[in-house]
């Protein structure tokens, strides 16, 4: 008989490319992945996993077990929800980047909590890219993800994509730059100011290059990961900052936030499914419940992408 878990384990190291990755993948220890595909090899009788170097490679066993058993893995997690309850009820695995926590995820809980506690939102903090790997493994139910300054036109079969809404972005300055009470502002409006922005290797920095148009070349850039410390820079009266609005929470002392007036200054968000678990009335119930508040142009019908 295939032990489920020890598949499990199999499909996560393929995926990641070694023991270890697929220990975090799963959360688990490297000793446990190597017990779980150790005992999937003894049910199959033949070697899964070869030693190459420090590393370890697929058979040609293992691979043909990984493509015919990822759906049939997909499948099993898919009839235990259904067999479960006839409504919503048990985990619901939800993975956002952090500022989507802050903003969704936790005032989610705290609503599901008093509506229904028989359902459970277990959140994991991860950027997108990572969310969404997760879906495809069956890892997390739900992924909250972002695109800056568009709508995404990608398509994916296997993949379901509800929008959620649009998260307006704003021109944090000093409560005493000559910008603030302006009802709204346009890139224009910005040239030769100080700004304080993240990483090059950050989506929103590129977002950032691509779309303002401004020659910040001769002055002087700060750089941090997170948004809170860009708006510590501002309150020190030192540079500007484009923040978006969700999770921002208060805006500290001697700061203001003036709208920016231009297309594409948003990041869109939306909800990644697979698309098996579409109708899934824990997912159903965790979309509805969603406290979409903080964004504009909000949607609630589902938008397949």
């Amino acid at each position: 008989m295939i032990d489920v878990q020890g598949l499990r384990a199999l499909i996560a190291v393929a995926d990641t490319g070694s023991v270890t990755a697929a220990a975090a993948l799963l959360h688990y220890t490297p000793s446990n992945i190597t017990q779980r595909v150790q005992r999937l090899e003894h049910a199959v009788g033949a070697p899964l996993l070869e030693r190459v170097g420090r590393g370890v490679v697929l058979t040609e066993l293992a691979h043909r077990l990984v493509d015919e058993g990822r759906a049939a893995v997909r499948s099993l997690d898919d009839l235990a929800e259904v067999v479960a309850s006839d409504g919503p009820s048990g985990r619901v695995r939800v993975a956002a980047f952090p500022t989507a926590l802050r903003g969704l995820v936790v005032p989610l809980i705290r609503t599901l909590l008093d509506a229904d506690p028989s359902l459970r939102v277990e959140p994991v903090e991860l950027e997108p890219a990572d969310g969404v790997r997760q879906v495809r493994l069956g890892l997390v139910d739900l992924a909250i993800v972002k695109v800056w300054g568009a709508t995404s036109s990608r398509t994916d079969p296997d993949l379901h994509r509800v929008v959620l809404g649009q998260d307006a972005v704003d021109i944090v300055v000093p409560r005493d730059h000559r910008l603030t009470g302006r009802p709204q502002l346009r890139w224009a409006d910005l040239t030769h100011e100080t700004w304080a922005v993240t990483p090059d290797d950050d989506p929103y920095r590129r977002w950032l290059e691509t779309t303002t148009g401004l020659d910040r070349g001769s002055g002087i850039v700060y750089e941090a990961a997170e948004f809170a410390s860009l708006l510590a820079f501002v309150q020190e009266g030192l540079a500007i900052a484009a923040v978006p609005r969700l999770g921002r929470g208060e805006l500290p002392p001697g700061t203001v936030a003036v709208p920016l007036a231009e297309p594409g200054a948003f990041r869109e968000i939306a909800a990644v499914v697979r698309a098996t678990r579409r109708e899934s009335v824990n997912v159903r119930a965790v979309l509805d419940a969603m406290p979409l508040d903080a964004l504009s142009q909000t949607v609630r019908a589902d938008s397949v992408r």
